[in-house]
């Protein structure tokens, strides 16, 4: 008489708890916004305690400019960094540190870069000269009211002609498993300008007006945009995640009525693979 035994079970999908909490949080960046500035909404990881880091390669697609009706696709680096003491340092993100030591809530001051706005990259733009890019300081706060449900909010302050522009991103976001080693996020954003902002971004100066040939448009402070986004992260490995988003972006107010926007609503996505430690 023989013994029969089970054949071995088979291997259990990676659950995403498996990737560092601060590289997943990093990571995830990649898939929360519709274009590079935005994506550098992300803040920090979790509460400092330890460090952890993220290399990995992103992909993203998008409007050449706000408001413009042709697209780009860029290939973007993804390298961060959290040290254990709150400090974080990545291409996405930022520089900045996570002064909480309390979980479910992140808190404090940020450098960001705004790359600005070539007039050649869009036939729409010629006459109007590039917007240089700038270095921005601000803040960013995140709140975990439940286990699924994340409040967060970015000020960025620095960027536009005379480095007075202003901007703040508000937004939620809800994420839950779908099974093990995916995950799937829903995202609402909004974003307020200030003048000086909204002026450089959608405006037209009497001096852009004569080359550009465009009507002279003075662009004021209010609600820029409304976004909605759905995402997915596959966990490939323990260490290894798949970082898919689609974002739809709806411009608002005097942002949506410049003489510059071809398409005041657009979609974009992002796609990116990284490797934790």
């Amino acid at each position: 008489m023989f013994l029969r035994t089970a054949p071995p079970a088979p291997p259990a999908p990676p659950a995403l708890t498996a990737l560092p909490a601060a590289a997943l949080a990093l990571l995830a960046a990649t898939a929360q916004a519709q274009d590079i500035d935005s994506i550098r909404q992300m803040p920090a990881a979790e509460a400092p305690g330890s460090g952890a880091g993220i290399v990995g390669l992103g992909l993203a697609s998008g409007p050449r400019y706000a408001g413009a009706d042709g697209t780009r696709t860029r290939v973007m680096p993804v390298l961060g960094y959290q040290w254990a003491n709150g400090w974080f340092a990545s291409t996405l993100g930022g520089v900045g540190v996570n002064l909480s030591s309390t979980p479910g809530l992140q808190y404090g001051p940020r450098l960001t870069v705004d790359f600005g706005r070539k007039a050649d990259s869009d036939g729409a733009l010629r006459g109007m000269g590039d917007v240089k890019a700038s270095a921005e300081l601000g803040g960013f706060v995140s709140y975990r009211v439940a286990e699924a449900l994340n409040l967060h909010a970015n000020l960025r302050a620095g960027s536009g002609e005379d480095h007075r522009g202003l901007r703040m991103d508000l937004g939620a976001a809800y994420g839950f498993q779908l099974a093990p080693g995916l995950r799937l996020r829903l995202g609402a954003d909004t974003t307020l300008a200030n003048q000086a902002y909204a002026q450089t971004r959608f405006g037209v100066t009497a001096s852009q007006s004569a080359s550009s040939g465009y009507a002279v448009y003075t662009a004021k402070a209010g609600l820029q945009d409304l976004r909605a986004s759905v995402g997915l992260n596959l966990a490939l490995a323990p260490r290894v995640m798949l970082s898919t988003a689609l974002t739809s972006t709806t411009l608002l107010g005097d942002a949506k009525d410049s003489p510059l926007v071809r398409k005041a609503s657009s979609v974009s996505g992002q796609v990116g693979v990284a490797y934790g430690f």
